[in-house]
């Protein structure tokens, strides 16, 4: 017996998002700048912007749309206090189906602001404007209907002084991804977990990711050769490293980063600005700058609420595994850096696995962080900030000058500070302020209460 052709089809994706400003005319939204842009934002003023997002594909998918923020400078009123108009601007959406229902209160949408019931408010700067995933079945659409409303309420809190004038630079985003619909052998549930894929925009200097990324073969962010600064905002996504193989995290005779590294450094000292990010997963290193070795004083970094949390680390050297390197200067607030320890990937580590490592001719100073273990090498230069929280600080080698080593400031804590591997206790620097808090002070089997009680002991 045979049977007859079998035919194994392949289903896709494919959304498709218009907008309209007046509930008429319709355009393609990818590469839109004319959002919300009728006029001068006073109190009182509203403007709505109608997304019809449809699914052109052949299978069910669920999407999710949010405003993303690219960039905002801030304004200054008469009296010089500060306006955010991400704090004093509302969002409010409502999604509905197309046809003729749809049809009617997409046009009382545009012609009367009270009328319509928005089922979601959010502030702009929080503002998922969904609330939730909504589901598509092929062919099908929805329309999505956004209203940004600067209140009547707003005060001169909002009143710029015709100089420093507060403005945002934004976008929105549309994600899709695929929906327990079709069934398998097995029921509907096998894309249960499907996750929406971050895409990495790039307007000017600033790059933005809409959500969540998993890296497979490349870096999120390359070496760039740019002189210029450049700002890479995160928007709260968490970034997953993935990998296939130990071998693909050596590093290569000529000094290059590995494939999975991510790597935020410019060329001639032109700033890099880290936001809101998360990193976990399988990874070689998240790295502050490249490996130039003294000339990494040439890159200036800042990372704010940049957070590394249970990464999984491989030796992508013959010293660490870090899941932070430090190449450079660097400032670091309200990060949050635990949880490090090596992959099971790794079948021969070479060094046990880090929090943070900071190298030579480097410069770093931390505010607000909760840190596990700080590597310091022997030219590293380390500002424990107020606020910060350190388990443990691990010296390596001597301090052979005083532009290098170990500040602790009032407000600080660090549990401990290993001096075991210090050769000489003459040549390293340390200074411990008063208000700064160090429990205790380790070199082997050996604890000391006090910095001067470590350094009579020798």
């Amino acid at each position: 017996a045979a049977s007859g052709s079998n035919v194994i089809t392949a289903g896709n994706l494919d959304i498709v998002v218009e907008y309209t400003l007046d509930g008429t005319t319709w355009k393609d939204l990818d590469g839109a700048t004319d959002l919300f842009q009728k006029g001068l934002w006073e109190p009182g003023h509203t403007e709505v912007v109608a997304l019809r997002i449809k699914n052109n594909g052949s299978l069910a998918l669920k999407y999710a749309a949010n405003m993303n923020i690219v960039s905002e400078t801030t304004g200054k009123t008469k009296d010089g206090a500060d306006i955010v108009l991400s704090d004093i601007l509302t969002v409010d959406s409502i999604i509905m189906d197309t046809g003729a229902m749809g049809d009617v209160l997409l046009g009382v949408a545009f012609d009367d602001e009270s009328t319509l019931q928005y089922t979601n408010t959010a502030s702009f700067k929080n503002a998922n404007v969904l609330g939730a995933d909504e589901m598509l079945l092929p062919g099908t659409s929805k329309y999505l209907i956004v209203k940004v409303d600067m209140a009547e309420s707003v005060g001169n809190e909002a009143n710029h002084n015709g100089t420093d004038i507060p403005t945002i630079n934004f976008g929105i985003n549309v994600l899709a991804t695929q929906f327990t619909y079709e069934s398998d052998s097995f029921g509907n549930q096998y894309d249960k977990d499907a996750q929406y894929s971050g895409a990495l925009n790039k307007n000017g200097n600033v790059y933005s990711l809409t959500g969540d990324a998993t890296l497979t073969d490349e870096p999120l962010m390359q070496d760039i050769s740019a002189t210029e600064p450049y700002t890479l905002n995160g928007n709260g996504a968490t970034v997953t490293g993935v990998v296939s193989s130990v071998e693909s995290f050596q590093w290569e005779n000529n000094g290059t980063i590995p494939v999975m590294s991510t790597i935020f450094s410019s060329k001639e000292g032109a700033k890099v600005t880290v936001n809101d990010i998360t990193f976990t997963g399988t990874m070689s290193s998240v790295m502050a700058g490249n490996y130039v070795n003294s000339s990494s004083n040439w890159f200036n970094t800042e990372f704010n609420n940049v957070n590394i949390i249970d990464a999984e680390v491989v030796s992508f050297s013959a010293n660490v595994s870090p899941a932070l390197s430090v190449y450079g200067n660097l400032t670091m607030n309200g990060c949050t850096i635990t949880g490090t320890k090596l992959s099971a990937l790794d079948t021969n580590p070479m060094w046990p696995a880090y929090d943070v490592v900071a190298v030579n001719y480097s410069n770093t100073v931390l505010n607000d962080c909760k840190i596990g273990s700080f590597h310091m090498w022997n030219q590293a230069k380390v500002t424990v900030g107020t606020g910060t929280e350190i388990d443990t600080i691990i010296i390596r080698g001597n301090m052979n000058t005083s532009k290098y080593g170990l500040t602790v400031v009032e407000g600080a804590v660090v549990e401990s500070i290993d001096l075991t591997a210090i050769a000489d206790s003459s040549r390293v620097n340390i200074t411990i302020e008063d208000g700064a808090t160090v429990h205790k002070f380790v070199d082997g089997e050996n604890t000391y209460d006090t910095l001067d009680a470590w350094k009579a002991a020798q």
